[in-house]
C-alpha cells in the first residue's frame, strides 16, 4: 500500500499492516515486533520508522540509535525521514522532529510558531512544511483491500490535521455506520454482507472533509475454496497446505463458478503477457497422486491454465472447457505445485478466467507385507487362538476382519479368539483400508475340534439306527458338520470298513442306515470325527 526509499534500503507496507524492507542491513536489520497495524512508513540513512494506527510512532536502525522517538509524541497523522533525523506531524497541525542535523539536533531546528501544517516531508538536513486551511486535511486516506472471509480483525484509518477537536464518521456504502466515529474503524470476523465502500467524513468548526472512499472486497479463503481444511480433534478446522498466490494478479475463493456447487478458487483477472500463480508445497512420505477439479474459459490454444510441478509442466488446457479431474501420480518426497494462467501478446477469449476446484493428496492403497499368519490351525474346544498381519501404507490403516463372509473382530492388527468353540470354525482373511483404497489377504482356515455327545442309539423297525447329537458346545450338529464324520461298520470289533453315505441329519437327530446291514448274522458301528 506504500513505499519508502531510505539511503541503502528500501521499505514496503502491506495491506494488512505489517512492513517488509531489503537493502543495507543498517537500516534494516529485523522488522521488530511493534511494527504492528502500520499505517505509514518512512526511511532515512540507515533507519526507518513506522506510523501505528494508534498514532504512536516505532523506529528502528542504527542510523539515529541515539535519538529515540519522544517518549511523549501521540497523536501522529503523518510522518517523515531524511539522513539522521525524523519528524512527525500530529492531529493538531503541530511538528515535532527528532536526531541530528547539519546544524545541530533536529528538535531544536523545529520554527517555534509553526502551525496549522498540513503535510510534511523531508530531505538532506532539512523538512518542508505544507500550511493548511484549519479545516481538516488527510494525512493517512484509507486504502482499498481484499481480505478472506472470517478474517479475524482488519482495520480502515483515515488521519486528519487541523484545528482541534476533530469528529470523525465512518459511512458504509454512504449511510452512517452506528458508533464508527474514530479516525481508525475496526472490523472483525468479516463476512460477504461486510463487503463494500467505506469512507470517513472528519469535521471541526473551519469545515467538512471526506476522505478517499475504500473499497473491501471480502473473499474465500484459497484453502477453503479448495477443499483443504480439516477439523482439527484439539480444536477448529486447520489448513492442510499452505496457499499463496503470486502474478500480476491473485487468485481468490469464490462461489459462483464450482464444480461441488460450493466453492472454487478461480484466477485473478489479468492483461496480455500476464500470468497469475496458484501455488502450494506438499511433502508426503507414501506415494500416490494429485487430484483436483479445473476449467477453463479464454482464448484457445494461445490463454492456458497448466499444472506444474517443481516447474515441470504435467498437463495444461486451453479455450472453453467445461470441468475435468486431473489425476497425477507422484513419489515419495516434497514437491511445489502450481497452477498457472497466462495470456499471450494480444486478444482474449470467453471469460479469460480459470477455476480450480477440490484439490486432494490421494495416497496408494496399502500393501501387505505378511499375510495373515498361521496359514491354517486345528485346536481343541476352549483354545485361545490369533492371526496376526503386516501392512504398510499411508496412515491411518483400518483392518476389519472376516470369518465366513461376516464381519469379525475390530480395528487391529492381529485377530484374537477366546474360548473357540465349532462357531468359529471357517475361513477368515482381513481387509486393510486407508484413504487411497483397500485390500485383502489371503484366506486362513480354522477347524475347532468340539467332543462329541450324541446320545444312545435307537433301533428302527426297517434297521436304521437313530442317535441325539449334541457336543460340549452345547449346540446341534448342522448338515455343514457331516463332511467332518465318517460311519464304519464291523463282524467282529477288529475289522473295520468306511460305510458311504450312511449317516444323515434331520432336526439334530443324527440318521445312520447300512444299506449292507443284513448280509450278517450280527453287525457293529462306529462313527469318527475328523
Amino acid at each position: 500500500m506504500a513505499i519508502a526509499a531510505g539511503n541503502l534500503h528500501s521499505l514496503a507496507l502491506r495491506a494488512d499492516g505489517t512492513v517488509v524492507g531489503w537493502g543495507n542491513p543498517d537500516g534494516v536489520i529485523s522488522i521488530p515486533p511493534t511494527a504492528t497495524n502500520i499505517i505509514a512508513i518512512a526511511a532515512g540513512s540507515g533507519f526507518s520508522a513506522a506510523l501505528r494506527a494508534d498514532g504512536t510512532v516505532v523506529q528502528w536502525g542504527n542510523g539515529i540509535v541515539n535519538y529515540p522517538v519522544p517518549s511523549n509524541l501521540t497523536n501522529v497523522v503523518a510522518i517523515s525521514a531524511s539522513g539522521t533525523h525524523c519528524t512527525a506531524l500530529r492531529k493538531d497541525g503541530t511538528v515535532a522532529s527528532w536526531g541530528y542535523e547539519y546544524v545541530g539536533l533536529a528538535s531544536n531546528n523545529v520554527p517555534a510558531d509553526l502551525a496549522n501544517v498540513s503535510a510534511i516531508t523531508s530531505g538532506g538536513d532539512h523538512d518542508f512544511a505544507l500550511l493548511g486551511t484549519r479545516a481538516p486535511a488527510f494525512t493517512i486516506q484509507p486504502f482499498s483491500r481484499s481480505v478472506f472471509r472470517g478474517t479475524i480483525r482488519t482495520l480502515f484509518a483515515g488521519k486528519a490535521s487541523g484545528v482541534q477537536p476533530i469528529s470523525y464518521q465512518w459511512q458504509y456504502n454512504g449511510v452512517n455506520l452506528p458508533a464508527a466515529t474514530n479516525d481508525v474503524l475496526t472490523l472483525t470476523n468479516l463476512q460477504f454482507n461486510q463487503a463494500g465502500v467505506y469512507q470517513v467524513i472528519a469535521s471541526n468548526s473551519y469545515g467538512v472533509t471526506a476522505s478517499k472512499a475504500a473499497k473491501l472486497a471480502v473473499t474465500l479463503p484459497l484453502g477453503e475454496a479448495l477443499d483443504t481444511l480439516v477439523d482439527s480433534p484439539a480444536g477448529p478446522t486447520f489448513n492442510l497446505y499452505n496457499w499463496i498466490t503470486t502474478g500480476s494478479a491473485t487468485w481468490f475463493g469464490q462461489t459462483n463458478t464450482t464444480h461441488d456447487t460450493v466453492d472454487a478458487a478461480q484466477s485473478g483477472s489479468i492483461g496480455n503477457l500476464q500470468e497469475t500463480i496458484l501455488q502450494t508445497t506438499v511433502a508426503t512420505n507414501w506415494s500416490g497422486h494429485y487430484t483436483f477439479w479445473w476449467k477453463i474459459s479464454s482464448e484457445p490454444i494461445f490463454d492456458t491454465l497448466e499444472f506444474r510441478i517443481n516447474g515441470n509442466v504435467q498437463t495444461s488446457i486451453s479455450g472453453e472447457m467445461d470441468w475435468q479431474q486431473v489425476s497425477i501420480p507422484v513419489g515419495i518426497g516434497t514437491n511445489i505445485l502450481q497452477w498457472r494462467y497466462s495470456k499471450d501478446v494480444s486478444n482474449s477469449g470467453g471469460q479469460d478466467s480459470a477455476w480450480v476446484d477440490q484439490f486432494v493428496f490421494v495416497p496408494d492403497p496399502p500393501v501387505i507385507s505378511v499375510q495373515p499368519q498361521p496359514a491354517s490351525q486345528t485346536v481343541n474346544m476352549g483354545a485361545t487362538v490369533s492371526y496376526n498381519i503386516s501392512a504398510v501404507g499411508a496412515p491411518q490403516l483400518r483392518y476389519q476382519w472376516w470369518q465366513n463372509g461376516n464381519v469379525v473382530g475390530g480395528n487391529s492388527a492381529i485377530l484374537t479368539l477366546n474360548n473357540v468353540g465349532r462357531a468359529q470354525s471357517g475361513t477368515y482373511f482381513v481387509t486393510v483400508t486407508n484413504t487411497g483404497g483397500s485390500v485383502t489377504s489371503s484366506v486362513v482356515n480354522l477347524k475347532v475340534l468340539v467332543p462329541q455327545l450324541l446320545g444312545s442309539p435307537t433301533l428302527s423297525p426297517d434297521g436304521t439306527l437313530l442317535l441325539n447329537s449334541t457336543d460340549a458346545n452345547g449346540g446341534l450338529l448342522t448338515t455343514n458338520d457331516l463332511a467332518n464324520f465318517e460311519a464304519q461298520g464291523s463282524t467282529n470289533l477288529v475289522n473295520w470298513a468306511t460305510l458311504t453315505n450312511a449317516l444323515s441329519l434331520t432336526n439334530g437327530i443324527l440318521r445312520l442306515q447300512d444299506s449292507n446291514g443284513t448280509n450278517w448274522p450280527s453287525r457293529f458301528y462306529r462313527i469318527i470325527e475328523h
